[in-house]
């Protein structure tokens, strides 16, 4: 198992904490910005009837993986739009900012698990397992511990799952269980597979 993940995940990240630089920002609200991952059909505007500046900032991931951004409020989540995003903060710092975030709050909770063919899948509380697929340094050290041609899963908002691309067996168990969990499961996202190389996250065709 990656003994050293939770070691490796605490030092090897240094964000810049862009709170302080913004004054429509309080130092509580920004410490509770996360990536939110969706799929791509959650964001027609005709579906969400949000209103050109209401409409929550997204950024497309791959395939039909999509990222938003929004304050935990404990009991629900508020998503962030051009409305209520600081002038002074770009969408990139943005970005780091809920990413740093996660890893923040969620590095020390994360607990690798084997799957029964081969496949190796993260939890850390079932809020945020999926929007662990932003943080190349997860995925570097899942690489190091699986190989080089990662292919991973992400069935549902709790549930992402990493194999060996060159393990026949481990491929088509990632396949089934995807397959099982849209039959029945909740929070449901992508039935797609993805690859991760070098920092690069693509639909596995």
């Amino acid at each position: 198992m990656i003994k050293s993940l939770f070691i490796k995940l605490i030092i090897v990240v240094s964000m810049t904490n862009v709170y302080s630089q913004n004054k429509e920002l309080t130092k509580k609200e920004a410490d509770k910005i996360f990536p939110i991952i969706k799929v791509s059909d959650t964001i027609y505007k005709e579906d969400l009837n949000f209103k050109e500046n209401e409409f929550p900032i997204y950024k497309k991931i791959a395939g039909d993986l999509v990222c938003f951004y929004a304050v935990d409020k404990g009991k629900y989540l508020s998503l962030i739009n051009k409305n209520n995003l600081p002038s002074e903060l770009t969408f990139e710092e943005l970005d780091e900012l809920a990413k740093e975030n996660l890893i923040n709050k969620y590095s020390k909770k994360i607990k690798t698990h084997e799957t029964n063919f081969g496949g190796l899948g993260i939890s850390c509380g079932g809020d945020y397992e999926s929007s662990f697929l932003l943080i190349n340094e997860v995925l570097d050290i899942l690489a190091e511990e699986l190989g080089e041609n990662i292919i991973f899963g992400v069935p549902s908002k709790d549930i992402i799952v990493f194999i060996n691309g060159n393990d026949p067996k481990a491929l088509d168990g990632l396949k089934k269980m995807i397959e099982e969990i849209h039959k029945n499961g909740e929070k449901l996202l992508s039935k797609k597979l993805y690859s991760y190389q070098k920092g690069n996250i693509v639909e596995v065709k």
